[in-house]
């Protein structure tokens, strides 16, 4: 899935979503890792 999401999202969204995406994707999956 990162794979994907930069490859084409990133060029289309960089300005709105990508800004939204990124930071979100980042602390999710740190969240459930930490805690486990």
């Amino acid at each position: 899935m990162n794979n994907v999401l930069p490859s084409s999202p990133q060029p289309q969204f960089a300005g709105t979503s990508g800004t939204n995406i990124f930071p979100r994707s980042i602390p999710v999956p740190l969240s459930p890792e930490g805690s486990n």
